[in-house]
């Protein structure tokens, strides 16, 4: 008895939450398309917010990583002289010691 009144305890906690809902984010970067699929609760009230950050990541991205752009920091890289120096961000620091 008291193993059936704690189930149906839980179900009714569990029944009683918020609905969450979904939302997809998408757009374009890169010369190719994203979608972001985020399930929460109010995510209505901050899409706006998370599309910005979003956006904002992927232009950093393509900033550091693009070799279309020749202003990024990869073509900068890649045309430098073997025997030159040249300051990368954290961020891409952190990609060529992986790659």
């Amino acid at each position: 008895m008291i193993e059936k009144l704690i189930l149906f305890t839980l179900f009714l906690i569990i029944g009683c939450d918020a609905e969450k809902e979904v939302f997809r984010f998408v757009g374009e970067t890169m010369g190719t398309t994203y979608s972001i699929t985020v399930v929460d609760r109010d995510i209505h009230s901050k899409s706006n917010k998370i599309k910005k950050e979003i956006d904002s990541v992927l232009v950093e991205i393509n900033r550091q990583m693009s070799t279309y752009d020749h202003e990024s920091e990869i073509s900068k890289l890649n045309d430098l002289q073997s025997d030159n120096w040249f300051s990368v961000s954290q961020d891409f620091h952190r990609v060529l010691s992986k790659a």
